[in-house]
């Protein structure tokens, strides 16, 4: 068995963000957060969520 010479990067990132990372690897884009009056009705929790996968990615 040969060893490997691929130098591995790690990371850590929420599953949310790599959801989102390999979607933008495949399409070419990258979703937008949720905005509008959606994100109006969003308790501070959970908008807390669904901007940190984005702020991982950046």
């Amino acid at each position: 068995m040969q060893e490997s010479y691929l130098q591995t990067l790690k990371v850590s990132m929420s599953w949310e963000s790599l959801v989102k990372l390999v979607n933008w690897f495949y399409s070419g884009e990258l979703t937008r957060p949720i905005s509008g009056c959606l994100w109006d009705s969003l308790d501070v929790e959970k908008k807390l969520e669904e901007v940190r996968s984005y702020v991982e990615l950046y």
